[in-house]
């Protein structure tokens, strides 16, 4: 556009905005006046503008569309705020001042793959989080089971940022509720922390993420930065509300689910099984979901009498990741060479050795033991999880709690090390397992498809598989396998146990009754013992493999 048409131009508009008030102001003259003012005007000279003014009215009304149209586009793609949608996927999207997305970026391949499908640039910040959760939802990034949802917001206006704070969780949880998903939503406003920026930058985590971790690691100092990176945002949800950890400035909303793992009531199980310590015995108990190198535990600790016992538990697994007990009681003298070296005697069978020690388990399976300690394995500490609880592992993790069949369990040593062998059928197929008999680890399975005929399972009174000549009327019929009944403790053994818990001696109770009964479809046992003392009730079950007092009632 050339100098004299903007000088056109300006002058139309000028002419179009103002009013003409000059043919007004004359009729409100008599004749003489009106005459006067006509003749004055014509003998004025006019004044002619000069060039350079020209130049310089042309260039001040460019530079005013410039400055308009400039500032108009600035507020349409700066960004002033940032909203990062933390899952497992990682989302951040950047808001202009009118809320609209001006930049969405993935933090990870699947964050990228999953916004390659969104069109969210211009989009409100509202719609643009609706189609990031509804894409979450399709892509199962977020379930019943996976519910936690971090959403940090960075805004250099304090009251701005909380208000799109609470903004997004309230839309957060409206698209996971319409969807039938319960959210817990952790939500924080991040500041600029020079040291939290590194720390994301060194893990490849969003700035969300490291500042949420930061803070928890400096209130728990057993929690390791690098480890809890690793994690999902569930997972680190769940570690923050077990340890009760009061995180200043992040906000929770909802429950957290914890379906992916085993809880808290079976991690004790385990731990009392594992230990022979009854849970009615245990004295300053504590059970927290904890990480170690990036994987899930359940960390626990309890006491009975002067032994002190803590116990890490795989918290999918339910395998025995490490333990360890200290148990203060007068022990043998030791040598100067066994003191030095820091190494023990261990013992089998009914030893009462004492001492104190950690176990230890690779991600192999191996486990390593240090310090001067042993085991004690009468119906106090035992080095082994028992058939039960090998069992147990076996069909916890082939999800065959229920309708398995054809069980058989068998403990054999391969290259010096203790596993359990178990064998079910179950939903068509026959499943092999190989648990390590010390930390309850599954090392090898293994789920071979029956044929067709095979895949219904037995009637009862076809289970007897053995070819030997059938036993005497008036003995019981053998079981399938030998070894399931090899070791069991007496009846006088379990009666004596039932006794001593309940601080009672035989003359003094009635109705006492000891029966063999079978667990896990007949393949284990355990004592039933029953017995009455001044109108009360006793009830024991007691493992007849180890003396475990599994459960007790009075009634």
């Amino acid at each position: 556009m050339h100098e004299k048409d903007i000088t056109e131009r300006l002058k139309l508009a000028v002419q179009e905005a103002t009013p003409d008030v000059f043919s007004h102001i004359l009729t409100s003259l008599d004749a003489k006046e009106r005459t006067a003012a006509l003749l004055d005007i014509q003998d004025k000279p006019r004044k002619r503008t000069s060039p350079v003014m020209k130049r310089l009215a042309a260039a001040a009304a460019v530079l005013l569309v410039l400055v308009t149209g400039g500032w108009a586009a600035f507020s349409r793609y700066n960004a002033v705020a940032t909203v990062e949608l933390d899952v497992n996927p990682c989302i951040t999207l950047r808001t202009n001042r009118k809320n609209a997305i001006v930049a969405a970026d993935g933090m990870n391949p699947e964050a990228q793959t999953l916004l390659s499908k969104l069109d969210l640039k211009n989009k409100s910040i509202d719609t643009g989080v609706k189609s990031v959760f509804l894409s979450l939802l399709a892509e199962h990034y977020i379930d019943e089971n996976q519910n936690s949802v971090l959403v940090s917001i960075a805004n250099s206006n304090e009251k701005r940022g909380a208000q799109l704070q609470q903004k997004m969780v309230s839309q957060v949880q409206t698209v996971l509720h319409s969807n039938h998903v319960e959210a817990a939503v952790i939500s924080q406003v991040i500041p600029s922390d020079k040291r939290v920026q590194e720390l994301a930058a060194q893990n490849g985590i969003s700035l969300g993420k490291a500042t949420l971790i930061d803070k928890m690691v400096s209130q728990d100092g057993n929690l390791n930065f690098k480890d809890v990176a690793k994690l999902s945002i569930n997972d680190i949800s769940l570690i923050a509300q077990t340890k009760n950890l009061e995180l200043n400035g992040i906000s929770f909303s909802g429950s957290t689910n914890s379906g992916n793992y085993i809880g808290e009531d079976s991690a004790k199980a385990i731990a009392s099984t594992h230990a022979g310590v009854p849970l009615l015995q245990w004295k300053n108990a504590s059970c927290t979901l904890d990480c170690r190198g990036g994987e899930m535990i359940y960390s626990l600790s309890f006491a009975r009498g002067t032994q002190n016992f803590s116990y890490e538990i795989d918290a999918k697994s339910g395998a025995v990741v490490s333990h360890q007990n200290d148990v203060q009681q007068p022990t043998k003298p030791v040598t100067p060479s066994q003191a030095n070296s820091g190494s023990g005697s261990t013992t089998s069978g009914t030893g009462s050795n004492t001492g104190s020690g950690t176990s230890t388990v690779s991600p192999t399976g191996s486990t390593s033991g240090t310090g001067s300690g042993t085991k004690r394995t009468n119906n106090v500490f035992s080095p082994l999880i028992g058939l039960a609880r090998a069992t147990e592992i076996a069909l916890t993790h082939a999800k065959a709690l229920v309708g398995a069949y054809g069980l058989s369990v068998d403990a054999s040593k391969e290259d010096g090390k203790e596993i359990y062998t178990v064998t079910f059928k179950s939903d068509g197929k026959r499943y092999t397992y190989k648990i390590d008999a010390v930390s309850g680890r599954v090392l090898d399975w293994l789920a071979e498809q029956l044929e067709p005929e095979s895949t219904k399972k037995p009637p009862a009174t076809k289970r007897e598989t053995t070819t030997k000549k059938p036993e005497p009327p008036t003995q019981k019929p053998t079981t399938t396998k030998q070894n399931t009944t090899r070791g069991l403790i007496s009846a006088g053994k379990a009666k004596e146990i039932a006794l001593n818990h309940a601080k009672l001696k035989e003359k003094d109770v009635s109705k006492l009754d000891v029966e063999l009964d079978r667990r896990f479809f007949g393949v284990l046992y355990q004592y039933e013992v029953v017995f009455s003392y001044q109108g009360k009730k006793y009830q024991y079950d007691i493992d007849a493999y180890n003396g475990y007092i599994i459960d007790s009632q009075v009634e």
